[in-house]
């Protein structure tokens, strides 16, 4: 009797397996606007989905456009982000889009000569094309657009945590500086900023990933090269001063290809895909 209830046990298995899934295909669209690039295809849950596309305008701003999909797939709506660039000397920028929890959100750099400072915010996007201030950000000093320093968002797996990078303009025969910074997305406040100085020179070609838990303890990954060699560091934050740096020696002469930091509650994973090899904490 065990025999027949482990045999029907493994043929019920089998059978869900071997089942062909479910495709459920949309109306074909065609894109008569080629130089609106495909940013990236967002799932808005019960709603739908949008598919991001994004172009550059001669002053190398970007335009994004929303197409709005209904959960059979079918197009509802094509609109343009109204959106302004301001003026040269006060410039503002769409610098992402990101989706978190079913909601659009923009990152939003303002760019101010008379005050030389960059200045970051958050503004939620919404379908019909508007944008809605959410909330301030950070702001570092800049003397020059095209060298405002790299800057990033990335939300914690519930959504309630978001982390701002700023990386400091680049500036010859000094060391890279960055400024981590934690905010609470329902009060809209920050947790708290920490600076810091690396042991890297300061490079125009920024490479540091970053993610956060939902305890509000960020993580960092950086990858740099020196003298055509490519090295890796992981960096921990969890407020100001609790800084942590550990270098990545068991790579080798292994090569990091393609790598994605998630955390999931207050433990972080990090998955890391090599030139030939998986390597997986």
């Amino acid at each position: 009797m065990k025999l027949l209830n482990l045999l029907f046990t493994i043929f019920c298995v089998s059978s869900l397996i071997a089942q062909e899934p479910v495709y459920t295909w949309g109306k074909p669209q065609t894109n008569e606007n080629p130089e609106r690039g495909t940013d990236k295809l967002i799932s808005l849950g019960d709603k739908g989905f949008v598919l991001l596309r994004q172009s550059r305008s001669a002053s190398e701003s970007s335009n994004y456009w929303l197409e709005y999909y209904d959960p059979s797939l079918t197009l509802i709506s094509n609109i343009k982000i109204e959106f302004s660039v301001g003026v040269m000397g006060d410039s503002y920028d769409i610098e992402k889009i990101v989706p978190q929890k079913g909601v659009l959100y923009a990152l939003v750099s303002h760019w101010d000569k008379t005050t030389m400072l960059n200045t970051l915010s958050l503004k939620t996007v919404n379908l019909n094309g508007k944008l809605d201030h959410y909330m301030n950000l950070t702001s570092q000093s800049a003397e020059k657009y095209m060298n405002r320093g790299g800057f990033d968002i990335t939300f914690s797996e519930n959504g309630k945590k978001l982390l701002v990078i700023n990386e400091a303009p680049f500036e010859r025969k000094t060391f890279e500086k960055l400024s981590l910074t934690c905010f609470d997305v329902e009060t809209k406040k920050e947790d708290w900023t920490h600076a810091q100085e690396l042991k890297t020179p300061s490079d125009r070609g920024y490479n540091n990933n970053i993610a956060i838990s939902n305890s509000g303890k960020a993580i960092m990954f950086k990858k740099y090269s020196e003298k055509m060699k490519w090295y890796y560091a992981l960096f921990t934050c969890g407020g100001p001063g609790d800084w942590n740096e550990n270098s990545l020696s068991i790579l080798g002469e292994r090569v990091i290809s393609d790598y994605k930091i998630t955390t999931n509650n207050d433990n972080e994973f990090r998955k890391y895909r090599c030139k030939g090899n998986t390597i997986s904490t």
